[in-house]
């Protein structure tokens, strides 16, 4: 099988979303997806974690909600 590009993403992603019960938030996610918008959405720092198969550490957030 072949994954490719979308197989590390999803890998990735799936890995961050068990991590929600761990720091026991709804949603978590890391520092390649946010969006350079902060006067919409409110977000935190958790951590800086390292996947199983990745050498780099990645920064992940918590999406707090929306600015209003």
């Amino acid at each position: 099988m072949k994954f490719g590009c979308v197989g590390d993403a999803m890998n990735v992603a799936s890995r961050v979303k068990g991590l929600c019960k761990l720091y026991k938030v709804g949603i978590i996610f890391t520092e390649n997806c946010i969006v350079d918008d902060s006067d919409f959405f409110v977000s935190r720092e958790l951590d800086v974690v390292r996947g199983m198969d990745k050498s780099e550490p990645t920064k992940i957030f918590q999406l707090v909600g929306l600015e209003d």
